[in-house]
């Protein structure tokens, strides 16, 4: 993976070398003028140094939304190609790349949109929502910032989910049905990854 990053940024022409350390990439650049698309992989922090949080909006993240180009946002480094391995086959992934943080998520390809970006998957615990929740936070963290949160499972993988607008909260616990009793889920029941879904395409509609 750290290969893969390396040549994206050489390609490019617009970074510098990028250089590893604790298994996340790190970059330098040099300032460059104000653009419309999101800010390209920069230096890490240093050792004394802690980085920002990413704060994970309800249309996206380091602006990056759903509908976006897959292809677009990969050439300029703001995504990287992978592969994501599950109980259920292998899927094609592509890895979002934070200028501080290296990998905080992943996104799919939209199913009716070829080549656009579809949901958004954030893994990364230094990412969280304006609220302040992220990967890690709790069941009761997430009842107490949104108490109108409600849970849904999952027949076919058992993904329990609590929903709050835009934003599913993956819990670590497994209901193969719809419906959730909430009142069985213990509040230190952990996040363990945060995603949102693609947005609607317009044969969706119809």
């Amino acid at each position: 993976m750290r290969i893969g990053i390396l040549k994206l940024m050489l390609a490019s022409l617009l970074f510098g070398l990028l250089i590893t350390a604790c298994n996340n990439p790190n970059t330098s650049t040099t300032e460059s003028e104000e653009i419309t698309t999101p800010e390209s992989p920069q230096s890490m922090p240093t050792e004394n140094e802690q980085p920002k949080a990413v704060i994970l909006k309800a249309n996206g993240i380091n602006g990056i939304s759903s509908g976006d180009q897959i292809a677009t946002l990969t050439d300029q480094g703001f995504l990287e190609k992978g592969e994501l391995k599950t109980g259920e086959g292998d899927f094609e992934i592509w890895n979002i790349m934070d200028k501080n943080l290296g990998k905080i998520g992943y996104v799919l390809e939209h199913p009716q949109l070829e080549g656009q970006v579809g949901q958004i998957h954030i893994t990364s615990d230094a990412v969280k929502t304006e609220n302040g929740l992220g990967v890690g936070s709790t069941w009761a963290d997430i009842r107490a910032a949104y108490p109108s949160a409600q849970v849904f499972g999952s027949e076919i993988e058992g993904i329990t989910a609590a929903v709050v607008g835009a934003y599913h909260f993956q819990l670590d616990i497994r209901n193969w049905s719809y419906e959730v009793d909430e009142a069985k889920i213990e509040p230190d029941t952990k996040v363990t990854e945060i995603w949102l879904p693609h947005r609607v395409a317009d044969n969706d509609l119809n």
